[in-house]
């Protein structure tokens, strides 16, 4: 029967392997991870910047107009919201309830 295994390989001897680092000797490996560094950040700028302009303007052509629906269905025939109740009287439609119709 082989003992159960515990998710590592050991070394020789039953000794846990060393770890590995790796080190950037070369002038030519270091401007490649620079370069590939500029790259990154100039990636990531380009997509915040198209991120921004696209959540920017669904906000505003899709937000808006919604908005407005919202709050002319809340708003009563004498453009006055009807959603809190006067005098002790409630409501019966509820702005949800319009929305839906």
């Amino acid at each position: 029967m082989t003992p159960p295994t515990t998710g590592r390989q050991d070394g020789p001897r039953g000794t846990p392997p060393r770890p590995t680092r790796s080190r950037v000797t070369s002038p030519d490996a270091t401007a490649a991870t620079a370069a590939a560094r500029r790259r990154a950040v100039s990636g990531f700028t380009l997509y915040d910047v198209a991120n921004s302009a696209f959540v920017t303007t669904v906000v505003t052509a899709v937000g808006g107009p919604f908005l407005t629906a919202v709050a002319e269905a809340a708003a009563g025939d004498d453009g006055r919201s009807d959603s809190a109740p006067s005098s002790g009287s409630r409501s019966t439609c509820s702005t949800t309830d319009r929305l839906m119709a």
